[in-house]
């Protein structure tokens, strides 16, 4: 209780110190021994697979405190599509680690009076792995280039439901460890969070493409009481893999659905950090989804501006979540969030 009254008077200061002068900022995409859970999230696409690596951390917790997930999930169309490969761990882990600093800016300060925090460090970076698997029939290493998208959430507690989304455009050819990296890019990249949370509902979303660059947050992104505004509506079918969202301002307008396998077949399910700890799986994600995005520009037409459609594209290998509350499988088994 002492930490929290404290953080109420130390975090508006160090809000305030941030928006002053640059000196104050810190890297935000380091650890934050404050905040009661804390994870990051990586993702690679390759020509084969995807890879996925998740570190989370619930500091208090009694119960699995910690939780170190790994898969490799080949694609359907993949020669070795039945070869998936998962590790869950729960190590023990006593040292914390230092504090150092983060970019999501200023609004990373508020650790208590802001409940979570989502960052994204990296849309589209160049990855080369390596995975080594002892005792596995013929091939031991699976190595190769992939992209990878890297992000991290910390706060207090996770929405009561939630749904996330990413894309962007894959190798196109398998390339080998350690060759030059490759500038075949079509440019598409996608992300997208948004959660539930005291009958609030908002979303950040980023997309660019070649020729466009969007970046939606609150208000515009933000629906109160959940109920759609003349600037965002939602359509979320957990059941159907199914995802819709519209968000506008006063020039852009973006219109995306995600469409994943029905009745979460083929989805990985994960632990998420709640206050008492990893052991639950409530939440569950596809990388076999396929997302169509089309862009407007309000512009003057007819009797008046009007919403113009500027840019159409489609992108399969999308990855598609839903957890709590928005997934059905959550709800069905009686999953209760903290």
């Amino acid at each position: 209780m002492l930490t929290i009254l404290l953080s109420l008077i130390k975090e508006p200061i160090l809000l305030l110190l941030s928006l002053l002068h640059s000196r104050f900022e810190r890297d935000h995409f380091a650890p934050h021994p404050t905040a009661p859970f804390e994870g990051y999230y990586t993702r690679i696409l390759t020509p084969e697979a995807t890879i996925l690596l998740i570190l989370s951390s619930v500091r208090k917790a009694t119960h699995k405190p910690h939780y170190v997930h790994f898969s490799y999930l080949p694609h359907p169309s993949s020669p070795s599509r039945d070869e998936n490969l998962r590790i869950d761990l729960f190590p023990t882990i006593t040292d914390q680690g230092e504090e150092l600093s983060s970019p999501e800016g200023a609004l990373g300060e508020l650790v208590h009076l802001l409940p979570i925090h989502w960052h994204v460090f990296s849309i589209d970076s160049r990855a080369e792995y390596r995975i080594r698997i002892p005792g596995r029939a013929g091939q031991e290493e699976i190595s190769g280039i992939g992209r990878a998208h890297i992000e991290k959430n910390w706060g207090i507690a996770f929405p009561s439901g939630w749904t996330w989304a990413q894309a962007f455009a894959p190798p196109r050819t398998p390339t080998p460890f350690g060759a030059p990296p490759s500038n075949d890019d079509s440019g598409f990249k996608l992300s997208l969070a948004g959660g539930q949370t005291l009958f609030q509902k908002a979303y950040l979303l980023s997309y660019t493409s070649p020729t466009t660059t969007l970046r939606f947050k609150p208000p515009f992104s933000f629906l109160p009481l959940t109920l759609s505004t003349p600037f965002c509506s939602e359509e979320i079918d957990s059941r159907a893999g199914l995802f819709k969202i519209s968000v506008a301002n006063f020039t852009h307008k973006i219109v995306l659905a995600v469409k994943g396998p029905e009745m979460h077949r083929g989805w990985i399910g994960l632990h998420c950090p709640l206050s008492g700890g990893h052991g639950n799986v409530f939440a569950y994600e596809s990388f076999e989804g396929v997302v169509e995005v089309c862009v407007f520009r309000r512009g003057l037409g007819g009797w008046g501006y009007r919403w113009r459609e500027v840019e159409r594209r489609r992108m399969d290998k999308c990855a598609l979540g839903f957890g709590g509350g928005y997934s059905f499988r959550v709800r069905t088994e009686g999953g209760k969030f903290d």
